[in-house]
């Protein structure tokens, strides 16, 4: 007998594709519970039963990179990061914009809470085939097929809460398909439905859980092909990156997990600009990319580019005076453009600059590559104490951009250095979504944040401790009184 229940959709999201300023900002999430019907003995046995069914599946997690998960990678991902740092101003002046620039975050921002949304929808496509894969018994998914599938979206999981916890702290670990509520299991599944906050520890363990077994058991690695997977060497990198954030760092872990992605030879370009020039997809620096075609178009590229107005994520004085200050021209051209446009905040308006590593529709977002991982081994060096052996990395990134070694000061003491390479990340990846974290995982977004100036040259960013997270959206906690707030809002 088939019974009306209500059952928790943890998140559901109302998207657009729209390319229009005005529809895009339109765009919030719900947390929502939505009465259906469902069926009980009916339908007994597994959920899913064919190699098929588990295979769309899989792919149902690259698409959603590009469907539920677009607002990431077409927008949100800059302007909490990049503008969130010293890279960039929002572009849009904009209430909700101009807070994220200006460290005054209400919990009703419309990309905070859109954000958590997302990452929630995309960890729950991990979940239904971690649960559901081992489970299918149709002789075709072998065990090796269905360890690889299980591993791909474990990867996009420890992804996926890797990114909350650096922008919320503290965040409910779903880690369970939600199955149909009946009056049986009701008790049992109603912490799923009212998840905690799990503590960034927990997080963290979870995460290295997930990526340990994509890098174990994920799609093999390669240089060239198609970069658009989650594959073993995207774990190992990913892992690099955790032990590197993570409250209680393991340097040793970081620079090994970095050789083992090297080793299997991504490399620096021979020119920068090949990255993001036209058709530029797939190179052997790529680790991980989502790719686009004309048929799978972005529309970020309109969101960064174009003479009409200033646009969002717009480069900063600051960066700019660095790049000029190192000689560095190569990258500055490849990161920033300027055009005339009809009004601009922070630019005059016949010299106003955008960000230039999104350049048309078919421009792929770049998530991981080689100097990367190069700079982020240099960095590792340098806590491990081995200046000389750092300097010859951070050397060979700098050489492809004409650049010359470092001095003889660079290499003087492990503080020098460790500024050296902070520098030679923000130039070499400027506009990828690293700055703000790289800030945060080194302790420096407070005093880097504070010193820096203004659009007007004014030193107006009042940096506290708990600014550094952002507030857990209020129309998730309205929905869930088990979601505590951050300090501070």
């Amino acid at each position: 007998m088939k019974t009306n229940i209500v059952k928790f959709v943890f998140t559901l999201m109302i998207f657009s594709t729209a390319q229009s300023c005005s529809d895009f900002l339109d765009v919030e999430p719900e947390s929502v519970f939505t009465e259906i019907i469902v069926g009980g003995s009916e339908s007994e046995g597994p959920k899913y039963k064919t190699k098929q069914e588990i295979e769309m599946l899989v792919s149902g997690i690259y698409t959603g990179l590009k469907s539920t998960a677009s607002e990431i990678y077409n927008l949100d991902l800059y302007m909490l990061t990049d503008v969130r740092s010293d890279n960039a101003y929002s572009g849009s002046i904009e209430g909700w914009a101009l807070s994220l620039d200006n460290f005054n975050v209400a919990p009703n921002n419309t990309l905070t809470a859109r954000e958590w949304g997302i990452y929630y929808a995309m960890i729950g496509r991990a979940n239904t085939i971690i649960e559901n894969v081992d489970l299918v018994p149709d002789p075709a998914l072998t065990a090796e097929l269905k360890k690889q599938y299980r591993a791909e979206a474990s990867i996009l999981r420890g992804m996926m809460y890797f990114d909350l916890v650096r922008y919320y702290g503290d965040v409910p670990l779903v880690l369970n398909d939600i199955p149909d509520i009946t009056s049986e299991n009701i008790e049992e599944i109603y912490p799923l439905l009212y998840p905690k906050r799990a503590s960034t520890n927990e997080v963290y363990q979870q995460i290295i859980a997930d990526l340990e077994f994509g890098a174990a058991n994920g799609p093999a690695s390669s240089a060239t092909g198609d970069k658009f997977k989650m594959t073993q060497a995207f774990a190992k990198g990913l892992l690099a990156k955790v032990y590197a954030t993570a409250e209680t760092k393991d340097w040793t872990k970081v620079r090994d997990y970095c050789n083992a992605v090297l080793a299997v030879g991504y490399s620096l370009l021979d020119d920068y600009e090949d990255l993001w020039s036209a058709g530029s997809q797939n190179t052997r620096e790529s680790i991980f990319e989502i790719t686009h075609s004309a048929d799978a178009a972005n529309w970020g590229y309109s969101m960064f580019l174009g003479a009409n107005w200033q646009k969002f994520s717009s480069p900063s004085h600051d960066l700019e005076e660095a790049f000029t200050a190192a000689g560095d021209n190569i990258r500055r051209n490849s990161s920033i453009t300027q055009e005339a446009v009809s009004w601009s905040t922070f630019w005059p308006p016949n010299q106003c600059r955008f960000m230039y590593k999104i350049r048309n529709n078919i421009s792929s977002f770049i998530l991981l590559r080689a100097a990367d991982i190069m700079l982020l081994k240099a960095e590792a060096l340098i806590e491990l104490n081995q200046i000389s052996a750092a300097a010859d990395v951070i050397d060979e990134v700098r050489d492809r951009v004409n650049l010359p070694p470092l001095t003889a000061a660079n290499k003087s003491s492990q503080s020098a250095m460790r500024l050296a390479v902070e520098l030679e990340r923000r130039l070499e990846l400027a506009f990828e979504g690293h700055r703000w974290f790289d800030l945060l995982r080194t302790g420096r977004a407070i005093d880097v944040m504070t010193n820096c100036k203004n659009a007007a040259g004014v030193k107006s960013y009042n940096v506290e401790e708990w600014m550094l997270l952002y507030p857990v959206p209020q129309s998730e906690r309205d929905n869930n009184e088990n979601l505590t707030q951050n300090t501070g809002y």
